[in-house]
């Protein structure tokens, strides 16, 4: 193990003399003798086992085993061997966070000379959980996994260690934390266009363009093509103060709440391409509320998916 082996020798003659004491002895050195670690295992020939304790883990040790009679101590062959450690591993960060669930994992990069039985991740409320806390449990071996961790309370920061067992015992990574979203409250994954009023800035004579269904952020989404502009308006009535977030891609939209204009913030993404939207908080009551892509002078595509409210 990383502390303690089991050894042992065969005493094939007592050189005439009776056997006083036989044994085992140790050392990070080559050629050990009983001035270093020893055990005493009784007397006599024949086989016997000894137990090596105290040692340090991964670490090289030198094994002779010895007998003495009235002439003197003499050594058997000498063998070697290296003590075990706990695995290495580092913890991922979390991503794909909810209100009550998250995405981490953990990569093992050595099972420190034992098989790796049980892998996972834990967490807690608190700093440095242990597999006695919230944990998974994703299999056996080294390298990448993924962690899946659920149940966990809305708008709650909670901290995150993975974790690698083998018969040495168990090692965490890194911490890592993260906070989950607040409580959801509704959310429109933008896969029918019903319940919009949608507006294009037409680009071209006949103006034929117009708001459809087609691959989203996530899956389907809203999205019109080769326009100047337009917005995607709905109504909402709320029963607590909330946030929206949204993704979408195009030119840089805003949001006005029974037409007037609120602030937002990316969260996620980059202007130009998929981003992420969370507006300023939104009063309880009934409101019209409008995604809208400001006229701009040239042909665009625009793209509003997976609309969400949180309560704050």
């Amino acid at each position: 193990t990383s502390v303690n082996a089991e050894s042992g020798g065969n005493i094939s003659s007592d050189g005439g003399a009776p056997i006083t004491q036989r044994g085992v002895c140790w050392s990070i050195d080559e050629n050990p003798t009983t001035t270093n670690n020893k055990t005493s295992d009784g007397s006599g020939t024949g086989n016997y086992v000894s137990i090596l304790d105290n040692m340090q883990p991964n670490t090289k040790y030198y094994v002779r085993a010895y007998a003495t009679n009235k002439v003197g101590t003499s050594y058997g062959n000498q063998v070697s061997f290296t003590t075990l450690e706990l695995a290495s591993l580092t913890t991922l960060d979390a991503t794909k966070i909810t209100s009550v669930n998250a995405e981490s994992g953990g990569n093992i990069s050595s099972d420190g000379g034992a098989p790796i039985t049980q892998r996972g991740v834990c967490w807690s409320i608190d700093e440095n959980p242990t597999t006695t806390n919230n944990k998974t449990s994703d299999g056996s071996g080294t390298g990448n996994y993924i962690s899946i961790l659920d149940n966990l309370q809305p708008n709650t920061t909670y901290y995150l260690r993975a974790y690698a067992t083998n018969k040495v015992g168990t090692s965490y990574g890194n911490q890592v934390s993260f906070t989950t979203l607040p409580k959801l409250v509704s959310t429109n994954n933008c896969n029918s266009i019903n319940g919009f009023n949608l507006f294009v800035e037409q680009a071209t004579p006949n103006g034929s363009q117009a708001w459809y269904i087609d691959a989203g952020y996530i899956n389907n989404g809203l999205k019109v093509t080769s326009c100047f502009g337009g917005y995607v308006e709905f109504s909402m009535n709320l029963s607590s103060i909330t946030k929206m977030r949204f993704w979408a891609k195009g030119s840089s939209p805003k949001v006005t709440v029974d037409g007037t204009l609120i602030n937002t913030t990316m969260i996620q993404g980059a202007i130009n391409t998929w981003m992420q939207l969370e507006t300023q908080s939104i009063a309880s009551g009934a409101h019209t509320i409008r995604i809208d892509f400001p006229r701009i002078p040239v042909y665009s595509t625009m793209y509003v998916d997976e609309i969400e409210f949180y309560e704050y």
